[in-house]
């Protein structure tokens, strides 16, 4: 946490005050799949985390789906050490009438294992969004690769579409 803070008479530098810059990560195309459960690294929701330095990592999967049956899990996965804490919201997994459904608001402790185990969440036919609320704490060793992983949480032949604009920013805080 050190990385943020200034003493009385130290001087202010570029490189310091660049660890307050937020970082974000947008998804420019959309990518859809089908019959598949194995995690896969979106190639573009990707951020380079600075070491020593904690973020609240907050965005937006935009999602649709062919119908209610894939459902939708995702994680992260990352390069060095970092610790996670995942906090999202998002339909119930197993939405029955294909359009809509409850919200729910999961919630994982703090993850030092790549990759998190991943938290599912149900899909519709139509566009809806789940909001990611997460915590990183990046290792003063060396800055932290952290990539979003994402598949179907029930396979199905129906796609499941992780649209454009899709989106999660890194707010340093600490």
């Amino acid at each position: 946490m050190g990385a943020l803070t200034w003493s009385v008479g130290q001087k202010l530098t570029a490189a310091r005050l660049n660890l307050r810059i937020p970082i974000t990560a947008l998804k420019t195309a959309d990518t859809a799949i089908t019959s598949d459960t194995s995690d896969n690294a979106d190639a573009e929701l990707v951020l380079t985390l600075k070491a020593g330095v904690t973020y609240d990592l907050i965005g937006t999967l935009l999602v649709i789906a062919a119908s209610a049956t894939p459902d939708i899990k995702f994680g992260w996965a990352w390069t060095n050490t970092a610790s996670v804490v995942m906090g999202d919201q998002g339909l119930i997994a197993g939405v029955a009438s294909g359009t809509s459904s409850d919200l729910e608001a999961a919630a994982r402790q703090a993850d030092t294992a790549t990759p998190t185990s991943d938290v599912a969440y149900g899909v519709t036919t139509t566009l809806h969004g789940i909001q990611l609320l997460d915590r990183v704490i990046v290792a003063s060793a060396a800055d932290s690769v952290f990539t979003l992983m994402w598949s179907q949480n029930t396979s199905s032949a129906d796609s499941l579409t992780l649209k454009a604009s899709s989106h999660v920013t890194a707010i340093p805080i600490g």
